[in-house]
């Protein structure tokens, strides 16, 4: 039980960390409006050239959300709040330690609990019977 949660957030935790990077990455580009060194006109047509490269990405992190969540749900756990709290706790999880890659800012206190509370709850709901 605990080895099929253990995949489960790492698939959610890849996830997360695609949006994330993705994220992270347009909110340092924008000022520039520059992708793979062509540089956009308006930040319009930055945005919808971002998007249309950015979809394959887009679709690949939705792909592995929805193949846990059904996996989650029908095989392994037959429960919605064990996937639910995992998804919480892995969207936090990896929104701290791409922050302090990122932008070298160290997580705050209320995040560090909060993410260990996540995981935490998430652990409790599969063992706790």
């Amino acid at each position: 039980m605990i080895f099929r949660w253990l995949i489960m957030f790492g698939v959610i935790c890849l996830g997360f960390a695609v949006l994330t990077v993705l994220n992270y990455w347009q909110i340092d580009h924008v000022g520039q409006k520059v992708v793979w060194g062509y540089r956009f006109r308006s930040v319009w047509s930055f945005w919808w050239g971002l998007g249309l490269i950015s979809a394959p990405v887009l679709i690949f992190a939705n792909v592995l959300f929805w193949t846990i969540y059904y996996y989650g749900y029908h095989f392994w756990f037959k429960k919605l709040w064990i996937i639910q709290i995992t998804t919480y706790a892995s969207s936090i999880f990896m929104m701290a330690i791409i922050t302090w890659y990122w932008y070298g800012e160290l997580p705050s206190k209320g995040t560090l609990v909060g993410t260990i509370l996540c995981v935490a709850g998430a652990i409790t709901s599969i063992l706790w019977k």
